[in-house]
């Protein structure tokens, strides 16, 4: 027999007669020991004082007992040598395509009832009888007998081992696009008794097969779910162990009968590249036909477990089938939202119409009858293997990057989608957005019309989504129509800033240069691009009834009061100076007098908030921070300790103290004003 390909070369010379005579001897140790076994137990036992005799019996019976387990073992491994003996013969036969003799497909058939021939073979050779299988029931799985007989087969030899993975490759590699006539015979089996004869309304439904059981007063007495099950798991097997060939692949997921296909889809896991092709072939035609309003698809109506049959049903909707299969394999989800459709799709949107070829857009454009959610967990299952040790960081910008580009530009949003790309930018992309807003990279967004790009570092090996100041606006405008998805953003950049703050007010920024003080601009620059996003380009115009308004001053404070932390002495907690706690209240008043002048009001919660960086560093230390944390209330915060916010008095001490320290000025100063400089840049025309 060969050795299988890419073993070394050369070949393995086994003898089939050797094999079996093995098997035969183990067979006959096995019968010896279960013979042995039970004289041990059954034999009279000799008269014995009876202060021994107990002993001697629970000894007798634990060797019994021994030997008795090791009659399993023996006749498994009898077994394995009959079945490798079987495979010595026919292994070359099969890949030569020469048919078996009748008393080889006697047996070849009982290894597969019984899982042996699959469970003993290499994964070459469970292959070929996957293939030689699939040809026996090519011409005849329309005959419900042959069929439940085929499904019994398949069902028998799943399991995750490599070498049923391979069998069912080579079953479906074979059956090729008989796979989606499945489907459609099962649904004749069931439903024949009660089948409109002549109706046209799903050109799909097998009506001749319908009629010629119904005529031969046929009923299906097998479970229809599990029947179709079998083929479901065959199929979700063999493109997981990646045998399947992709042309098979694609031909059975752009089969015309899309309902049929989703059929077979409804549970398993499936491999990545079919499912590609399936969502590429029915998702998406699917959403097409929506948006166009050419009303459901009538294929199928006679949904398969709906018949006579007690147990659950399989649901009829293509595009659910298919996405909840996207689910249940996280990478099938990355390649099928990542990978460019094979040419431009028109989407009749009523919120978005698009020509596209971009997944993400599709779906954008989708009408959702659950709001989107669906959409939603296929993207957060899709970014979160782009994102681990077995996806491509690259994939996952890109999905961002496509998320962000319909946040943006398209007309109607998701809000579970838009918590996703919430929760998406605030786990990956928070530095990319502070990066953006200052401009510290340039780049050429590619001039394909979408938001932002992507840009690779070669010296840092680091992947950046970066986008134009106007396009953050526009995404943070976008995003604060769904408050709670805008929190979770927000939350994110004001704990960036606060970890900008701690890791660099380390040092005397009047010593550093160039890009030393980089985080400082970009803190400032960040906040003004949000300033512009909510209307406050001017501070005279504020309106403390403006959402968007609050918005932003709730940002600020979070910042202010999350970055101005200070160590009380022997307690290991901290207070928060919430700068603008009220800045949403009607007391917004009280704080924009307390900044003397509208336009500082910004400019005076950034200084603050470095100054305290360096106060919480040890760099600089003032006795008026600690007599503003001394005496305060202390409440329970998040798990630490912290004092609440200061009053309009305790609030001016600290910005004088921020205004007026000349050493602290010394230190932060620089700091400061590459604060104020970033901030400046709202003001340009980019």
């Amino acid at each position: 027999m060969p050795r299988a390909a890419g073993g070394g070369g050369g070949r393995i010379v086994i003898n089939p007669a050797d094999l079996r005579r093995g098997s035969k001897r183990l067979v006959g140790a096995g019968v010896d020991l279960k013979t042995l076994a039970g004289r041990l137990q059954s034999e009279p036992r000799p008269v014995m004082p009876a202060d021994i005799a107990g002993d001697v019996t629970g000894v007798i019976q634990r060797v019994a007992q021994q030997l008795s387990r090791l009659i399993h073992p023996i006749q498994d491994s009898a077994t394995e040598l009959e079945r490798r003996a079987f495979w010595a013969e026919i292994a070359d036969q099969l890949a030569a395509g020469y048919p078996l003799s009748g008393a080889q497909l006697k047996q070849f058939m009982e290894g597969l009832r019984d899982q042996t021939l699959v469970r003993y073979a290499e994964p070459w050779q469970a292959e070929l009888a996957g293939a030689y299988l699939a040809s026996m029931y090519a011409d005849n799985y329309k005959d419900p007998k042959k069929l439940i007989e085929l499904a019994a087969i398949l069902q028998q030899n799943q399991g995750t081992g490599e070498s049923n993975g391979a069998f069912m490759a080579g079953f479906v590699d074979r059956f090729g696009t008989r796979m989606a006539d499945i489907p459609r015979v099962i649904q004749a089996m069931e439903w024949t008794p009660g089948t409109s004869m002549g109706s046209s309304d799903d050109p799909m439904v097998d009506w001749e097969l319908g009629r010629e059981l119904f005529n031969d007063g046929y009923r299906l007495n097998v479970d229809p779910v599990e029947l179709l099950g079998a083929f479901s798991m065959a199929l979700a097997l063999g493109t997981a162990s990646g045998r399947v060939s992709k042309q098979v692949e694609h031909d059975i997921a752009w089969d015309e009968d899309h309902w049929a296909v989703a059929q077979l889809m409804h549970e398993g896991t499936f491999g990545a590249n079919f499912l590609k092709e399936a969502f590429q072939s029915i998702v998406v035609s699917d959403i097409q036909r929506d948006a166009a309003q050419m009303g459901p698809d009538l294929t199928g109506y006679m949904a398969i477990g709906m018949g006579d049959n007690e147990g659950p049903s399989i649901p009829t909707d293509e595009r659910r089938l298919v996405l909840d299969a996207l689910l249940r394999n996280p990478e099938g989800a990355a390649l099928a939202l990542s990978t460019p459709l094979p040419e431009a799709v028109h989407i009749a949107s009523r919120w978005d119409p698009v020509d596209t070829r971009d997944p993400i857009a599709v779906l954008y454009a989708a009408d959702w009858d659950d709001d989107g959610q669906l959409f939603a967990d296929v993207y957060r299952s899709a970014v979160g293997h782009a994102w681990s040790a077995d996806g491509d960081v690259r994939t996952a910008h890109q999905l961002t990057q496509s998320l962000v580009d319909r946040t943006i530009n398209a007309e109607h949003g998701w809000e579970p989608v838009t918590m996703a790309l919430a929760d998406d930018l605030a786990a990956h992309h928070v530095d990319d957005l502070f990066v953006s807003a200052a401009g510290d990279i340039s780049g050429d967004p590619g001039g394909d019309g979408r938001a932002g790009w992507i840009h690779f570092n070669s010296d840092e090996h680091e992947w950046r989504l970066l986008l134009g100041t106007r396009e953050l606006e526009d995404l943070f405008r976008a995003m604060s129509d769904d408050e709670t998805a805008y929190d979770r953003l927000l939350g994110a950049a004001a704990a960036h800033q606060v970890e900008l703050i701690d890791a660099n007010a380390t040092y005397d920024s009047d010593r550093v240069s160039g890009n030393g003080l980089a985080w400082a601009r970009q803190i400032g620059a960040f906040n003004g691009v949000l300033m512009n996003a909510h209307d406050l380009q001017s501070f005279d115009e504020f309106d403390k009834d403006n959402e968007r308004h609050k918005l932003f001053f709730s940002f600020v404070n979070s910042v202010a009061g999350a970055a101005a932390t200070h160590p009380l002495a022997g307690a290991g907690s901290s207070f928060a100076i919430s700068v603008l706690e009220n800045a949403s209240s009607p007391d917004v008043n009280d704080v924009l007098e307390a900044n003397h002048d509208h336009r500082q009001l910004l400019t005076n919660t950034m200084n603050s908030a470095i100054a305290l960086g360096y106060q919480h560093n040890g760099l600089v230390h003032s006795r008026e921070i600690d007599e503003l944390a001394r005496g305060r209330a202390i409440v329970v915060e998040d798990g630490g300790m912290k004092i609440g916010p200061l009053n309009r008095e305790e609030l001016s001490r600290l910005l004088y103290w921020v205004g007026n320290d000349p050493k602290l000025d010394d230190l932060a100063g620089e700091a400061w004003d590459r604060a104020q400089l970033g901030l400046s840049l709202v003001d340009r025309d980019l």
